[in-house]
């Protein structure tokens, strides 16, 4: 591997780990916003939302994001309900009471060390949340102003290992994409898709998997190790 000019991230199981999901929550919430909920209640748009899910979920190994704006609005039309937000507050909303998450243990020290060292990072996930949304979170984590960007696969409708989404991230910071670093821990999409950019591609494996036919340039099984790997480049 060469010194990095700059690394690029994964977001969820990388930066942050999830830690709730109660979509439940997240509908009533939205339910709030609506000009007419026409008596549905919260358990029925999630009912309803499942039986959406299983109708139209797109394969796991797809390139093609479903986005969180287009599930609600598709859900939501078909509810006829109609919200007196924007989709954007009402993604954002639904997040807030649906989703918790918190920071990877040492990530803070790790992108602290990094920028001491003047390097730059951005952030790439697949995500049908948008970059926006993804931004807010690490915000309240204290962790975005470390990112020039935040990259989601629902911005671009592209998912990873798809090149286009890597190369753009690299356009993006006017490097080739040998200069840079990219940390995951998905090795079927952000391996894969770091390896065919000719990214060094660096395995977060917190979870201690076993390893698949897939290569990878380094593994690291916490932020400690990765940042003594880093070192070593520095």
């Amino acid at each position: 591997m060469n010194r990095p000019q700059a690394i690029l991230f994964d977001f969820i199981n990388t930066l942050v780990r999830n830690l709730r999901y109660d979509p439940l929550a997240g509908n009533a919430r939205l339910l709030d916003y609506a000009v007419d909920r026409k008596g549905i209640s919260p358990e029925e748009v999630t009912t309803e939302a499942k039986r959406l899910d299983s109708e139209v979920a797109v394969a796991g190994n797809s390139i093609i994001e479903f986005t969180h704006h287009q599930f609600n609005r598709l859900l939501f039309d078909r509810l006829g309900i109609i919200f007196r937000e924007p989709m954007e507050v009402l993604e954002l909303e639904f997040w807030k009471e649906c989703m918790l998450f918190s920071p990877e243990p040492g990530i803070a020290d790790v992108l602290t060390a990094l920028s001491a060292h003047n390097l730059r990072m951005g952030v790439v996930s697949n995500h049908p949340g948008s970059g926006t949304l993804l931004s807010w979170e690490l915000q309240r984590h204290e962790l975005l102003n470390y990112f020039e960007f935040v990259i989601s696969s629902a911005d671009y409708g592209i998912r990873k290992p798809h090149p286009v989404i890597f190369t753009s991230a690299a356009s993006r910071l006017g490097m080739a994409p040998s200069e840079i670093w990219y940390v995951g821990d998905t090795l079927e999409t952000d391996m894969v898709g770091a390896k065919q950019c000719h990214m060094s591609a660096i395995w977060y494996n917190r979870r201690q998997q076993e390893p698949a036919d897939i290569p990878v340039d380094a593994e690291v099984e916490s932020w400690e190790e990765f940042l003594e790997l880093a070192q070593t480049y520095l």
